[in-house]
């Protein structure tokens, strides 16, 4: 699921503030996530690589 919405929030067009307001919004996630000791390791990996997504492209 968090695939599919990283998908489309990157197909919007790089102009758009609702893309840049998102990509904010999953760029915080990512970092509590990242220190995050409540989630198990295997979902955390798999989300964590998801919302690098953005960022990589």
């Amino acid at each position: 699921m968090i695939s599919r919405v990283v998908d489309e929030v990157v197909a919007l067009p790089k102009g758009n503030p609702e893309r840049s307001k998102i990509l904010y919004l999953l760029y915080n996630w990512k970092i509590n996530m990242e220190v995050s000791t409540e989630i198990d390791i295997e979902d955390k990996e798999e989300l964590l690589m998801n919302l690098s997504q953005p960022y990589l492209e």
